[in-house]
């Protein structure tokens, strides 16, 4: 290393000074970016050379970095999980709600309780694993609704909000294999692998996500669609779908309510 007055060549950089400027900054050159270990061959250097305050700039600029970067990571946590603890809140009410109207319309029109069962919570290590089955992240609002319960049987009558264990047993299965045949072999093909999230043994209705829409949210639409009549309907997310659900149910129940009424009254 050769040094020349007020500069000093460091190896494989240009000259950069180590005077500070008229308005008393340090040259800017000095703050551009470089590979740790650069940077920290160049502070030794500077130190070496005399020239302590602008090595110590550095290592408490570089430290001043990391903090940064460090909270930045946290503030990016905080605000997934806020977004997540959110999802979660609307998920709780949501499901409560649907829970409650589906009774109630099965006393109404049926005079009995509906069969459906809201599963235990899945974990998070169980949900992991899934998605590294899967080579992908699962939508947030999905997820959530997992995490919440692991399932619901009879979501949509015959057909159930498939929990991680009913994946496994042998009906599902076929199920599925049938319903990945069909998206790559129906008229107007869809991916193969949109995956299956409402689906029942006995019924050609299913619930899938597809996964050609996802969005930097990470989010995918929902789509409702029989083997028969194709898709029905598309939501941008599972509260949206589940808010579907819920208003068709309470009209159904509106339905009901108003045959059991009766003709009205003539005006007098």
């Amino acid at each position: 290393m050769e040094g020349s007055g007020s500069q000093t060549q460091l190896a494989g950089n240009e000259p950069r000074s180590h005077e500070r400027n008229p308005g008393g900054r340090f040259d800017q050159r000095l703050l551009e970016p470089e590979d740790d270990a650069v940077q920290t061959e160049r502070m030794d250097r500077l130190e070496d050379e005399g020239f302590q305050d602008h090595g110590f700039y550095l290592r408490e600029r570089k430290k001043g970095q990391g903090t940064h970067r460090r909270r930045a990571r946290l503030l990016q946590i905080d605000e997934d999980g806020t977004m997540a603890k959110d999802i979660r809140t609307q998920l709780q009410t949501l499901v409560s709600k649907l829970h409650d109207v589906r009774e109630e319309f099965y006393q109404v029109a049926f005079g009995q309780s509906a069969d459906q069962v809201l599963g235990p919570p899945a974990s998070e290590q169980q949900l992991q694993t899934f998605e590294r089955s899967l080579g992908y992240a699962l939508p947030p609002s999905y997820r959530q609704m997992l995490l919440l319960h692991d399932g619901w049987a009879a979501l949509e009558d015959e057909a159930d909000l498939l929990s991680l264990a009913q994946r496994r047993e042998e009906e599902i299965r076929d199920r599925v294999a049938s319903f990945k045949r069909m998206m790559r072999e129906g008229e107007d093909p869809y991916n193969p692998d949109n995956l299956l999230v409402v689906a029942g043994a006995d019924t050609t209705f299913v619930v899938y996500l597809d996964i050609d829409t996802r969005r930097p949210s990470g989010e995918m639409d929902v789509v409702e669609y029989t083997y028969e009549e194709g898709e029905l309907a598309r939501h941008k997310d599972m509260l949206a779908y589940l808010k579907s659900n819920y208003d068709e149910v309470c009209g159904w129940i509106k339905d009901e309510k108003g045959a059991d009424a009766g003709p009205e009254p003539d005006a007098e």
